[in-house]
Formats: structure tokens, sequence, C-alpha cells
């Protein structure tokens, strides 16, 4: 038997978003998911034209390869429409890693890369004086951002992202 991941939304109120995931499978493969970085989801604004969300990367060991860290089916925008693709624009980064860096990407056929977000070595990025860096993926774009570790190999690695994104 594959694992697999089972999501429950535990609270998704106005400013706030706590998802439980339930991992199942046979021994090796629940064990491979379950030691991988994986990231915790807080959202910090979600209104109207921003969205900021806050990750908190941790594990025990082993890389994250291609995981959806951003699901924009997830908000809405002013009018209470769900997001799609090309629906966001990030404005800003601030993110600290140890141990291990971590490489972001707009989702599509062929993968777009966002930004590279390197071992400890904190970032700062502010991307509104030139207007943000927008989803451009093209084919098949589904407006997620994904996410990839590379070095993640103690169980002290682990880190927090912030994404600033502007809707449009």
């Amino acid at each position: 038997m594959a694992a697999t991941a089972t999501e429950q939304v535990i609270n998704d109120g106005p400013r706030n978003l706590i998802l439980k995931y339930t991992i199942a499978g046979t021994s090796g493969d629940a064990a491979a998911i379950l030691m991988a970085a994986t990231a915790t989801e807080q959202v910090i604004n979600d209104g109207p034209r921003n969205l900021i969300l806050k990750y908190t990367i941790a594990g025990t060991s082993g890389d994250a390869a291609a995981v959806k860290l951003v699901d924009v089916s997830d908000f809405v925008d002013a009018e209470g429409n769900a997001l799609g693709a090309n629906a966001l624009t990030l404005i800003g980064i601030e993110a600290s890693l140890t141990g291990f860096s971590c490489k972001l990407v707009w989702d599509a056929t062929s993968n777009v890369d966002l930004v590279e977000i390197p071992s400890d070595e904190p970032i700062k990025q502010d991307y509104r004086r030139f207007g943000g860096i927008k989803d451009n993926s093209g084919t098949g774009s589904t407006g997620d951002v994904m996410f990839t570790t590379t070095g993640y190999t103690a169980s002290g690695d682990g880190g927090s992202i912030f994404l600033k994104f502007k809707k449009t």
C-alpha cells in the first residue's frame, strides 16, 4: 500500500488556518513521509488585496521534493471568489533556514523558479519596487507555489519563511 496523506481543516477563521494531516500506508512508505521536511502554514493576513503567510519547516531528516507550499485555491479575492492561476504576485520574502536550503517554484507543466533560499543565511527581500514577481509559469499553471529542500539531514534542521503576496 502506498503512503497517503489526508488533510483535515481544524480552523479556517478569518485570521488563521490550522490543518491536520494524517499519514497512512506501509511502514516504509509512511516512515519516509514522516521523516521528510514538512511545512506548517499560518495565515498572517488574508485581506482583499494582500496575502501574508508564515511557514515553519520541521521534520527529522530527509528532503522534501516538489511539495505544495501555497495552495492558491485556499484563498479568495475581494469578491469572495477562489483565487486561480496567476492570481498572486510575490512582493516580499523573509526567511531563515538552518542546515538546508529551499527552492520555491510556481507550479505548472514546466515549473518556473521563484526564489532560492540559502542555508544558514537569513534573507529579507522587498520586490515592490518593480511590481513584484508575477506568476508567469504559462501552460498548466495552477498558481500554487511548490518547495524543494536540499541538505535537510538532521533533526535540528528547520526554519521559517514569510511570504508576502499581492492578489491580482
